[in-house]
Parts: C-alpha cells; structure tokens; sequence
C-alpha cells in the first residue's frame, strides 16, 4: 500500500483487522455491479478542518480543536490546534471538474455547522450553480441551522444530517464533554421532520453496555429515525475499542443485552484498560467530572 492509502484508508485498515469488516466492504458491492464511467456517489469535504466545540472522549486532537487545545495543555499533544487546508484556486478549478458528476458532498469535521469554511464553501457551490448536489451534514447535535443557513441550503437538491448522540443523559454530558443531553434533543428535534435525518452512535468501552438507555429515549421521541448502529465502532484510538474491556465487565453487559456480544468476544486486554481509566482519571481532574460516578463498574480496575 502506498503511503496515501495507509493515511486515508487507516480507519477501514484498522477495523477490518480487528473486527474483520469495515465501512469500506459493507460499500464495495454497489461499486461492483456499476459499469465503468467516473460517478462519484459520495465526496467527502474535510479540507475545512478540525474546528470543533465538543471534545469527545474518544476523540483525538486532528479531530477537534477543542480537544488538541486541552491535550496541549495536559501535555499529551504538541501539535497545531486548529487543522485545515486552504481551498486553494488550483482545488476549485480541480472540484469544477468533478463536482457534475457527484451526487452528494459530505461535510465533516470538526464541527462542521460551526465552522465558517464551511458556509464559504457552500456560498461558493451557490455561486457557482452546483444546484443539483446532495448536501449531507455529519453533527455533534448542537447547533441548529440558523434563518440565513436555511435560506441558503434551500437552494440545493435535497440536505441531510447525520446526528451523533453517544448515550443518554449524563452519559452523554461525559463522553461529548460539555455538551448537554437536554440542548442534544432539542437540535436533534430542530432537523427531524424537516431534513432527511438519521442517527449514528459511535460504539465504545464507554456506552456499549448503556445502549438500551439511549434506545428509549430516542425510540420515543424519534420513532422512525434511521439508526446506523453498529456502523461506527472505535477502533482508535486503542484506548475506547469496546472488546478491551475486562471480562467481568463483558459478561455484565451482556447479560443486560446480547445485542453486541460479537463485539466483545476479543480477549480482555488489562494493561490497555489500566491506560483508559488513567487517561479518563486525567480528564476528570482537568474537567470536574468523574467516571466512577457513571461507570462504578469500573473501579476496582482501578490503580491510582
């Protein structure tokens, strides 16, 4: 493999490794049976950056700037804090030439609703008439659009958001620390019915075993909402894959439901998890918050 690829594919590499599938094999079939002429179904946006206002636990710091801000000061990250490229002329031009023959762009982040790139952007798919597109928004869930926002994606074939919630109520508060479960529902509620929305849940050691709290909650207050759960599952950083967790840990969920047995039939790795509980244990000090508040399972795993 060359070096791009090992870059840009690293996610699928990794999951398919571990879990042995990937986002990039459940795609493949469409790919197979299409003759051969350049259409692009997807384009994913991401030269806007890492501008973020949440910093997910799992995250990592090329992600969200909120995030690369708190490592940097923790210590554990000597990198830039805001990530972006320049759209270039030469970047343009080059999307002039493919953009006709794409169906939808994808924007991600970051956050991309926050980030001014973003709607620069877009004014400039305006300007240049790419009326037809598809534009699909990946969310933290908290930020609406605003009356101008609205206006202007009115403009466009069809608008699609993806919204990320994690886990419910004070869960959620922790893992996608600071936002608040309570402003998470009202923006969610802001693109359903009005947009074509759907739900992904990243899967980590730190809500796979509260899954059936989140599905109340959005089974009643998002009855028909797609759910892509079990798509997006933490591969890295190692710290948050799901089938570390201790194998006392394992058998407590899955006797609380068997729905994600499979992910948590890997050996348990307890040095990885003695690296997760210091690294939350650093957050928490650094934050106000407390994971043995949430998850007192894992306590006696703990070694201060």
């Amino acid at each position: 493999m060359s070096n791009e690829v090992k870059t840009t594919c690293k996610k699928c590499i990794s999951e398919e490794k571990v879990f042995g599938t990937s986002r990039r094999l459940r795609s493949k079939p469409k790919y197979f049976i299409r003759p051969n002429r350049f259409k692009l179904d997807v384009l994913k946006i991401k030269h806007i950056g890492n501008l973020c206002n949440v910093k997910c636990v799992m995250c990592m710091p090329e992600v969200s700037s909120l995030l690369a801000e708190e490592h940097y000061s923790l210590g554990l990250y000597n990198g830039p804090t805001i990530i972006k490229q320049e759209a270039t002329l030469v970047y343009l031009e080059g999307l002039k030439e493919v953009l006709p023959k794409t169906n939808t762009l994808k924007f991600v982040g970051g956050e991309p609703l926050i980030n001014p790139e973003t709607w620069n952007f877009i004014e400039w798919l305006n300007k240049n008439n790419f009326h037809h597109l598809n534009l699909h928004f990946v969310t933290n869930t908290t930020k609406k659009f605003s009356k101008k926002q609205k206006d202007l994606l009115n403009r466009f074939n069809t608008i699609s958001v993806s919204i990320s919630i994690d886990a419910a109520g004070e869960r959620n508060d922790y893992i996608r620390f600071p936002s608040k479960f309570d402003r998470v529902l009202e923006v969610a509620n802001s693109y359903y019915g009005y947009y074509d929305t759907d739900l992904y849940t990243c899967i980590s050691l730190l809500n796979i075993g509260y899954i059936d709290e989140l599905s109340n909650i959005i089974h009643s207050k998002f009855k028909d909402i797609r759910w892509n759960l079990g798509s997006n599952i933490v591969v890295k950083p190692t710290i948050f894959r799901p089938d570390i967790l201790p194998n006392k840990i394992k058998d407590l969920y899955i006797k609380k439901s068997n729905d994600f047995s499979d992910l948590l039939d890997n050996e348990e790795d307890l040095v990885t998890f003695s690296k997760t509980l210091n690294y939350l244990k650093t957050l928490d000090k650094y934050r106000g918050t407390d994971v043995f508040k949430l998850w007192p399972e894992f306590k006696e795993f703990y070694e201060a």
